[in-house]
């Protein structure tokens, strides 16, 4: 049993590694609450690349890695946003 146990050990710190990996995004998650005075507040770029999405579109799920890698390649000097247009329909 507990070899078992120590064996589980890799697996689940990889688990929660991942984990905090994915939650550390640095693409904005824009909202109907917030867009406006987000958009508006872009900083000395004065501009946004803002991605209007839907979870179940395949398109936007293929491009969500690429999308992530911009926004942290961009970080700086243009902002990368994201709206999730299911949930956010006065946008």
């Amino acid at each position: 049993m507990r070899f078992s146990c120590l064996a589980l050990l890799p697996g689940v710190a990889l688990l929660l590694a991942s984990a905090l990996l994915a939650s550390a995004s640095d693409v904005l998650e824009l909202t109907d609450e917030n867009f406006e005075s987000r958009v508006s507040d872009t900083g000395s770029a004065g501009l946004m690349l803002v991605e209007f999405f839907a979870p179940w579109c395949g398109h936007c799920k293929r491009l969500a890695p690429e999308y992530e890698a911009a926004a942290t390649r961009l970080k700086g000097i243009v902002p990368l946003a994201k709206v999730d247009c299911t949930a956010n329909t006065n946008t």
